[in-house]
């Protein structure tokens, strides 16, 4: 903990510990079809049960033969074509090929049709064996894409488009997912108006209850409710109570600091469970929690860009966990500064950047009020306290969802 102006900080590595500490997987779990499954948690390891190709498969349209055969100019006996059955043919006879047609046992090459020297006479179709030649050209053997029993995607893993389709390609339709996480947010504000509705002298349009109902939507979560709240404190203990026992996790927006009006931790520190922080990072400071009746309530900031950082940085990781992510702490990649950055030295600060061919570059004089920092970003930097930054120094970055 930090020490501060006479305020008591605490750091954030330290709460992001005790945090995770409080939240395990569900158990719960449900049965789902193929075209159901992107987005979902795996809840069990699948196996493939079948190799990829069953068969060994042309991978090019062309002439198939036995480089054994004794002939230099071998007869076309049949055409194969992908999704039928070839006939049985000897060491001295060639098949036209498709690409992905099942290979006759005797051919062990195939030439691309376009490299392919053909004869039609009366006969029929014959085809020139090229000099030199390799066995094994143009052929997938069995299991060269996936292996019977060979494991495709492993428990906790979020399935993904291409996930999905290499399920569909083994032929498995079913599987099990970690049932989604319930949260219900609750934004409290008399200030809160309606996008849409005349706006009053000292009144602002809700941007909080949609901008954490989206970033909900990318991940394994269903909303059930999103609520605006009135500045009243017994109104606020009800609506909690209400949800308590009824979602898995209740995340409020709002009303989190110690202004007059600021009722939501007071609310709060009524539950069996109770925990709040004055972090030291900016934006981002004032942060609760609270567990009751199994539900996680997690107390974010009302100013838009501290909401937004509070939620990628503590209730993401929180949620993913919870829903059985297995990599549920998301991991930053590298970026260079491409200006040097002078900051507060007493605080983490999230901060806004743009990419350039040099590097980031800080988006500086933010307020915690300005959306537009968040739009016009690709993404934010963390700065530790105590650090000096040149240009050229490597940093934390996440990309802007």
């Amino acid at each position: 903990m930090l020490k501060q102006n006479n305020e008591l900080r605490h750091d954030f590595d330290d709460v992001f510990t005790f945090v995770m500490s409080k939240t395990t997987t569900s158990n719960k779990q449900e049965q789902i079809t193929l075209s159901d499954g992107v987005g979902r948690v795996l809840a069990e390891d699948l196996f493939s049960p079948i190799s990829v190709p069953a068969w060994r498969q042309s991978a090019m349209d062309g002439y198939g033969f036995s480089t054994l055969s004794s002939l230099d100019c071998l007869p076309v006996k049949q055409t194969a074509y992908a999704g039928n059955a070839t006939l049985p043919m000897s060491k001295n006879e060639a098949t036209h090929i498709m690409t992905g047609a099942v290979v006759p046992d005797q051919v062990d090459t195939i030439v691309p049709i376009e490299k392919a020297c053909i004869q039609q006479t009366e006969q029929g179709q014959y085809v020139f064996k090229p000099k030199p030649i390799e066995p094994g050209r143009h052929i997938k053997p069995i299991g060269s894409d996936v292996r019977e029993g060979q494991k495709l995607l492993s428990k906790g893993h979020v399935i993904r488009p291409q996930d999905q389709a290499l399920l569909a390609s083994v032929g498995i339709n079913q599987w099990s997912v970690f049932r989604r996480i319930t949260v219900a947010i609750l934004t409290s504000g008399n200030e809160l108006v309606s996008p849409g509705a005349p706006l009053e002298k000292g009144q602002i349009y809700d941007a909080n209850a949609f901008l954490i109902e989206s970033l909900c939507q990318r991940l394994p979560v269903d909303v059930i409710a999103n609520e605006r709240l009135v500045d009243d404190e017994e109104k606020i203990k009800h609506r909690l109570a209400a949800w308590q026992g009824q979602v898995d996790v209740i995340l409020t927006v709002g009303g989190a600091s110690v202004g007059e009006k600021d009722f939501m931790k007071a609310s709060l520190a009524s539950c069996p469970n109770f925990w709040t922080w004055k972090l030291n990072m900016k934006p981002g400071k004032p942060f609760s929690m609270a567990i009751s009746q199994q539900t996680s309530i997690l107390a974010l900031p009302g100013n838009p860009l501290a909401a937004f950082m509070t939620f990628q940085a503590l209730a993401t990781p929180f949620i993913q966990k919870k829903a059985g992510i297995k990599e549920w702490q998301n991991k930053p990649a590298k970026r260079v500064l491409a200006s040097d950055l002078k900051i507060s030295k007493d605080r983490l600060v999230w901060c806004q950047v743009l990419e350039t061919e040099q590097g980031v570059t800080p988006i500086l004089n933010a307020s915690s009020s300005q959306l537009m920092n968040l739009v016009e970003s690709d993404g934010y930097i963390r700065i530790n306290p105590g650090q000096n930054y040149q240009a050229g120094d490597v940093v934390d970055f996440w990309g802007t969802p």
